[in-house]
């Protein structure tokens, strides 16, 4: 597909093949979590139209038998992987690479978590719905564990949180209003 050159700061005007050009590409260089929110604020498109896109993405990749997928991560946050029966052959190819240090799972609680921290335990069960409880609380001991991320205990509940590691290690800033700030503009700047 050819399209006209695109200046998303100046043009309002997107078609729905130039978002879904744009949302593609941003997907692939990201190679992290967007949200539609965010999407919507920086193409200035309206969420229902980006989830559209979105959800017509993710229905291309699953029809045409694509080496990856497109998957909702949470609500309304989404990220590009490769498919799973891939993963253990590019484990093979990419030896020694460091792009599969967590499982899906630990993906899953970690991606949560940074969006929503500081976040109760209980919560972060309830929000993760594709994975059973049992194999979410593994996933956040072994996070505890590698000291990716560490909880405290405020009443009667045990707050989860990222560590300065989890931060130093994704280039982001270890204090928690900063850190937010950085994922927002990372997700603006690389749109």
């Amino acid at each position: 597909m050819v399209l006209r050159m695109i200046d998303i700061r100046t043009d309002k005007n997107l078609s729905p093949d130039e978002i879904e050009y744009l949302l593609e590409a941003a997907f692939f260089a990201l190679s992290r979590p967007m949200r539609v929110n965010e999407i919507a604020g920086i193409l200035d498109q309206e969420e229902r139209v980006v989830r559209s896109i979105v959800k017509k993405i993710r229905a291309k990749y699953k029809k045409n038998g694509f080496a990856f997928r497109l998957d909702e991560i949470a609500t309304d946050v989404f990220m590009i992987r490769i498919n799973e029966d891939l993963e253990d052959i590019l484990k093979d190819i990419l030896e020694g690479e460091d792009l599969f240090k967590f499982n899906q799972i630990e993906i899953d609680v970690l991606t949560h978590l940074v969006y929503q921290q500081p976040i109760r335990q209980n919560d972060l069960l309830k929000m993760i719905e594709k994975h059973k409880k049992k194999d979410i609380t593994k996933a956040v001991d072994i996070l505890k564990v590698e000291d990716y991320i560490f909880e405290s205990k405020e009443k009667n509940a045990i707050i989860l949180r990222t560590t300065n590691k989890f931060a130093l290690e994704f280039g982001f800033s270890t204090e928690m209003k900063h850190l937010k700030q950085q994922l927002y503009w990372r997700l603006k700047r690389n749109a």
